[in-house]
Formats: structure tokens, sequence, C-alpha cells
């Protein structure tokens, strides 16, 4: 289920979205966080989400600290 918040990197309200891993990905059975925002913004997301850095907005980190260790594996871009 898609949740909404605003980017904390440009403040475009974007969605959120956990859907199922690709099969071709080594563990189909984690979860993907679909973000849909600029491309620069994803970055800073999959950054944030893959090892967090204290010049991260701390909204995002707020967010990103609810997941457990298996939904930070994985990020996908949406299309």
């Amino acid at each position: 289920m898609a949740e909404k918040m605003s980017c904390p990197f440009c403040g475009t309200p974007v969605e959120v979205a956990v859907e199922s891993s690709p099969e071709w990905y080594r563990d189909p059975s984690l979860p993907v966080y679909r973000i849909d925002c600029h491309d620069n913004c994803r970055r800073y997301w999959l950054e944030a989400i893959s090892d967090p850095h204290p010049q991260i907005d701390p909204t995002i980190l707020t967010f990103l600290d609810s997941l457990h260790d298996e939904q930070r594996t994985f990020i996908s871009e949406s299309t």
C-alpha cells in the first residue's frame, strides 16, 4: 500500500510503495520500495536506505528508521 509524503529533498509530493521484488533479484521474497520522485532524489533515498548519512534530512531518516532491515535491502525506481 502506497504512503504519501513530501520528499525531504525537493518538497514534491511523493508516493512510497512496497511491492514484490522482481524475479531476477537475489531474493524475490524481499519487498521493493518504489519511490516516485526525481532521479536525483531517488539517489538520495537509495543512499539513505542503504547507509544513512548524517547530512540526510531527518524527515527521511525517521521514515526509514521505521523499516526493518529486509525492507531496506532493495529499492526500485518508479516507472
